[in-house]
């Protein structure tokens, strides 16, 4: 009767291990066919509410966390960097702050490309961007760095409440050549002054 007893035990539980499984790797199917679907021109796509409404947030959470660091470094144009790219993307939307250890070495990471990167810091400040601000500074900083990175970075960093990064927002704003960069620092400054004026 134990023994019985014991054998069923054991078949549910692998029964229920298969399911788990199969079931995780459907929902990866789901999501990469969201990322991978490229609408036509006007058509209404909104990937974000596709995602939320999968189901469970936190195994969707997961699987993006699984795909940021099983693509990190994808070559651009190819699947991959698309679930690459929503990924990266999406976590930041989701303010995962599981998310935020991988985002940060990707923001570094010269095997990564220019344009995840860029998205890589524009997520980090969706996540935290007070507590990141260093991380953003030091990105922002780089004046050899692709510009978008910069930009993203800048926007973040426009999201905290502190007069030491308004300072360097506003000198790398003044020293800064490209007019779309300077424009977009001085609107990340504007936003920030805004911030520090309103009472904490």
């Amino acid at each position: 009767m134990k023994a019985s007893f014991f054998r069923i035990t054991v078949l549910f539980s692998v029964l229920m291990l298969t399911f788990s499984v199969q079931s995780q790797t459907n929902l990866e199917k789901d999501i990469e066919n969201i990322f991978r679907y490229q609408p036509t021109y006007g058509e209404p796509y909104d990937k974000k509410a596709k995602i939320e409404q999968l189901g469970s947030t936190r195994e969707v959470r997961a699987i993006l966390l699984i795909m940021l660091g099983k693509y990190k470094h994808a070559k651009p144009s190819t699947e991959e960097s698309l679930y690459l790219n929503g990924a990266t993307w999406m976590l930041g939307e989701m303010k995962e702050r599981q998310a935020t250890e991988l985002l940060s070495q990707m923001l570094f990471d010269p095997k990564t490309h220019e344009n995840v990167r860029a998205l890589a810091a524009r997520s980090l400040g969706q996540i935290d961007a007070e507590g990141n601000k260093q991380l953003l500074l030091k990105a922002l900083a780089n004046k050899d760095d692709y510009f978008q990175v910069r930009v993203y970075a800048a926007e973040a960093l426009g999201k905290t409440k502190d007069a030491e990064v308004l300072k360097a927002l506003e000198n790398y704003g003044r020293e800064e050549k490209d007019s779309h960069v300077k424009q977009q620092f001085e609107k990340a400054a504007q936003e920030l002054r805004g911030r520090l004026r309103r009472p904490r």
